[in-house]
């Protein structure tokens, strides 16, 4: 978990959808953090409504109790990819005549040809999108039977990029001085980002074992100067003892 990983903060900031969950992503909170406060935390802790934890009002809900009967576990989701897809952020474009074209990223596929052959008769589409890959888009089959095509690049040898990234990199461009926001300006962003990324992130680890080093060495000249130390008194009547015996084996070099 990221560093100042805090549940109770997590679950304030997801009464507020949107600035809220974007204050998440921005420090590297993503789904699987904010499952964790979920499960972790809110659904443990008594809830000043219901007076118990939501997970024992859920199971009241499904085994029943003295008083109630439960309705009992639902049915297990067989398509997780479509269930996935119904919950992802919508959006409508128009189809155009190179494909679909959504915050600078052109995405096509052979399979909505037809639909670009017709595309005036459909006006805008309904799309869905995973904010932490961009690398595809799904879009619904404006025919019917609530059917989601999943739709790549345009250029597929373009890297996966997530939609944070994205904003950072179109800040980035921006930021340069260029006011043309377009595809290889995105991408060619987000390959400098990373590498400047990756050089600190091996800059950092540099450091920490910089660090390290010069931990150990100041540990060594502690050490040596405890060697430096007189001996004690026990050790000097030890010495007298027992003195240090010459070897009688030398061998000459």
């Amino acid at each position: 978990m990221p560093q100042g990983f805090d549940p109770k903060h997590i679950m304030e900031l997801g009464k507020h959808p949107g600035p809220g969950i974007r204050d998440l992503h921005t420090r590297g909170i993503t789904g699987k953090g904010i499952g964790i406060a979920i499960i972790n935390y809110y659904h443990q802790k008594i809830h000043r409504h219901l007076l118990m934890p939501p997970i024992m009002r859920y199971q009241q809900g499904i085994l029943g109790d003295d008083k109630h009967s439960g309705c009992g576990y639902p049915e297990g989701i067989e398509n997780e990819k479509a269930f996935l897809i119904d919950f992802l952020p919508i959006h409508f474009r128009k189809l155009r005549r190179d494909g679909i074209a959504l915050d600078h990223i052109t995405y096509y596929s052979p399979r909505i040809s037809p639909l670009i052959a017709d595309r005036e008769k459909y006006g805008k589409v309904l799309i869905r999108r995973d904010p932490r890959d961009l690398s595809c888009i799904y879009l619904l089959d404006p025919v019917g039977n609530h059917r989601y095509m999943e739709v790549s690049y345009r250029h597929i040898s373009r890297p996966t990029i997530s939609l944070w990234e994205h904003r950072q990199a179109r800040k980035y461009v921006l930021e340069k001085g260029l006011m043309q926001v377009d595809e290889d300006k995105i991408f060619k962003a987000v390959e400098v980002m990373r590498t400047i990324a990756k050089e600190a992130s091996i800059k950092s680890n540099k450091v920490r074992r910089h660090q390290a080093r010069r931990h150990h060495l100041a540990q060594t000249d502690v050490d040596a100067i405890k060697l430096r130390e007189s001996p004690s008194k026990e050790e000097m009547i030890d010495l007298e003892k027992n003195p240090p015996q010459p070897f009688d084996d030398i061998e000459v070099w």
